[in-house]
Parts: structure tokens; C-alpha cells; sequence
């Protein structure tokens, strides 16, 4: 059915010959509206639609453990950062995504490529940012306060009083480093209420952002296309006493 709106109009011209028009009434109705398929139209989309499954129904690696989305600490979280991370090792320090970017789970078994689509369907790109102290601050203050966030490369504790302490398996000098923070574009740019991380005022010029041109969909396709078994575990990287 489509909707059908008339409008009628009573149209007056004033002393100014200027041209005024009032709505006095308005009529709603109905349109009943008949289709049928196209059966050239249907065969074109299913030819393409096979190819599609096809890729998409494709195994490409196998899953040893169920990997769930939870807070404060996920399965599914441990197992994106730390791939993350492992592959920008040399030039990132840590790793931090979220959680409203997840959109599944994996389960264990087989892994096709569909699944990692449905767990990653953006084309958000990984990105490094140099926070200062400050913003590294300010950014440990946003993952106590939202019950954990995805991340890898530290260890986070939080007290009852939701005050943090922190500690990075990387050796890294002193307050007045740099600290190299391995993203998505999204994130980056404030996404997720990340505002405190102004991705967008760091840029290569200025030496405080470095843009990867690598989907983290595309990364994880990667990971898993080159592992027989993935696997991931809890391990108390984020705690809250």
C-alpha cells in the first residue's frame, strides 16, 4: 500500500497583489499498490548472490575456543588487539578498540569468511597516535569508566574508589614520552565519545599520527587465513579490586 496525500489550497490576492495561499484541508488515502517479480531481474541478483556465498561460505581457519564479547576482559577482545598489536609491535606501544565495534561472536569450529565480516563490517583503518601524558591519562580515566574496553600491551587495575594504576610490558622511559597508541580511524577521530584522543588535530606533519592504510577487517582475514587454529584466552590484563 502507498501512502496518498492531498492538499487543497484556496489561493487570494490581497490589495499589495501579492499572492496568498492557505491550506484548508488535507486528505489522506490509500493506493493499493500490486508488484510482481521480474524473473530476469531475480536471475541476475542470484547469479551474483552464488559467487557472493561461494567467497563468503569460504573455512579459513579453525577456532580452539569459543570467543565471546563480555566486560571487563573478552575472549574476543584479547584475540583482535593482540593480533593488532603483534603485527604494529615495532612501531606501536599499545593497542585499544571497543567493544561497539565488535558486532559477533566466534564460536569454536570452523571460521569462514563470512563470520569475519559479521564480526567486523566496517571499514574502520588502523591508525597510530602519539598521546602525551596527559591524553594517556585521560584515556586510561575512559576505559576504568566504562567497564573495560578491548586492549592489549598493559596491565589496568582499578580500585573501589575507581582510581587506576597501570603497566606496560613495553620498558618505556619517562612522562615526557610519547606513547604510541594503535587504533581505528573511528576511535581515532573521537568516535565512541573518544573525543580527549583530538585524532583529528594529529596528522603526519605534525608527527603525531601515522595513517596505515590497513582495514582492520583486512587484518584479522589475514591472521586467521595464515593460522591453522586461532585462540584466544582471559588472562587478567584488566582488573578491578
Amino acid at each position: 500500500m502507498k501512502l496518498f496525500i492531498k492538499i487543497i489550497l484556496i489561493t487570494t490576492l490581497n490589495s499589495s497583489c501579492l499572492v496568498k495561499n492557505n491550506i484548508v484541508k488535507v486528505e489522506y488515502d490509500y493506493l493499493e499498490v500490486k508488484s510482481h517479480p521480474d524473473p530476469s531481474i531475480d536471475s541476475l541478483i542470484n547469479k551474483y548472490k552464488l559467487g557472493l556465498d561461494s567467497v563468503m561460505s569460504e573455512v579459513i581457519t579453525y577456532a580452539g575456543v569459543d570467543m565471546l564479547k563480555a566486560k571487563p576482559e573478552s575472549v574476543i577482545g584479547n584475540f583482535m588487539t593482540d593480533l593488532c598489536l603483534n603485527y604494529y609491535d615495532s612501531i606501536a606501544d599499545f593497542c585499544v578498540l571497543n567493544n561497539g565495534g565488535i558486532r559477533s561472536d566466534l564460536y569454536a569450529g570452523n571460521i569462514t569468511k563470512g563470520m569475519i565480516y559479521q564480526l567486523m563490517p566496517f571499514d574502520n583503518q588502523m591508525v597510530i597516535l602519539y598521546l602525551n601524558y596527559q591524553e594517556l591519562n585521560k584515556l586510561f580515566a575512559y576505559i576504568s569508566s566504562r567497564n573495560g574496553e578491548p586492549f592489549s600491551g598493559f596491565y589496568l587495575s582499578i580500585d573501589s574508589l575507581n582510581q587506576y594504576t597501570y603497566k606496560f610490558e613495553k620498558q618505556i622511559s619517562n612522562k615526557d614520552s610519547l606513547y604510541a597508541l594503535l587504533t581505528t580511524d573511528y576511535l581515532a577521530n573521537g568516535g565512541d565519545n573518544m573525543w580527549f584522543l583530538d585524532g583529528e588535530s594529529k596528522t603526519f606533519q605534525n608527527g603525531l599520527r601515522q595513517d596505515l592504510n590497513m582495514k582492520l577487517r583486512d587484518l584479522i582475514l589475514y591472521h586467521c587465513q595464515k593460522s591453522d587454529t586461532i585462540y584466544s584466552q582471559i588472562d587478567n590484563r584488566i582488573l578491578y579490586e
